[in-house]
């Protein structure tokens, strides 16, 4: 959202598309983009007539000029988070989309997507590239260092050290869960860290272990489920004064919460 957004009328080169007897009745929203240098994104909308058309100015005008003034008196933002641009990812050429990120601190972040494995630096505007495989989903769990992520054409659970990755970008030393082929999500608790892969209808549970080089993992069992599972997640919630380890799945109109303990 936008709380400096502008209402006006238009004029026939605003609306060079419109019918020239459709203009009168024409206004326009503008709002600045997430973009450097600032830049507005406007939204031309047509009424029924003229009259109409001001009416929406007007009222609209109004409530550009409260929300100003409110904000010039320190009022505070009804949003709870405010959309920022962190990187412009068409300076590098090769992150073509972006499918998933995990931020690490105040200036890094790792970003995934069809062409690999990227860590961000905000604050400088730049990239660099640490794995070339295609990755759908990742998670940073055990204080940071174990990178789980879900990746390559046969979609496998690999495990590996971030620190080991940022050292040496683009290293294969990693470990990879076979079992896992063709995965189609997975959760990982950061602190217990049990992971849990959704297969079509089967739920594979493990138990990483946070010593590197490789990581090792046991496999703890499986559940069966009738339909393709859509998500996944893992909490520890408390029950009866004792915490429980609770795996939340779901699927086309149902959803279900599995203790794992």
């Amino acid at each position: 959202t936008d709380d400096e957004f502008l209402v006006s009328s238009v004029t026939s080169s605003d609306a060079y598309h419109a019918n020239k007897k459709d203009v009168s009745s024409i206004f326009k929203i503008s709002v600045l983009k997430l973009s450097s240098p600032k830049q507005f994104q406007h939204t031309l909308l047509l009424t029924n007539n003229e009259t109409e058309k001001n009416q929406y100015v007007n009222m609209l005008s109004d409530l550009s000029t409260k929300v100003k003034t409110l904000k010039q008196n320190g009022a505070t933002r009804g949003a709870n988070f405010i959309a920022k641009e962190l990187f412009d990812t068409s300076k590098t050429s090769s992150l073509k989309e972006a499918t998933a990120a995990v931020i690490l601190d105040q200036d890094h972040v790792i970003v995934c997507g069809e062409d690999g494995l990227y860590l961000l630096d905000v604050s400088k505007d730049t990239s660099t590239k640490l794995s070339d495989k295609k990755v759908h989903q990742l998670s940073l769990i055990s204080s940071s260092d174990l990178l789980v992520t879900l990746s390559g054409k046969q979609r496998t659970i690999r495990l590996q050290s971030l620190k080991a990755l940022l050292d040496h970008p683009s290293s294969s030393s990693d470990s990879k869960i076979v079992e896992t082929k063709n995965a189609t999500t997975f959760a990982a608790h950061s602190t217990s860290l049990i992971l849990a892969v959704a297969i079509k209808n089967r739920i594979l549970v493990y138990q990483l272990f946070s010593t590197p080089k490789p990581y090792h993992y046991s496999f703890i069992k499986e559940f069966n489920i009738i339909q393709n599972v859509t998500y996944l997640e893992i909490s520890t919630i408390n029950i009866n004064q004792s915490e429980q380890q609770i795996l939340w799945y779901g699927y086309p109109s149902t959803f279900v919460a599995q203790r794992l303990d």
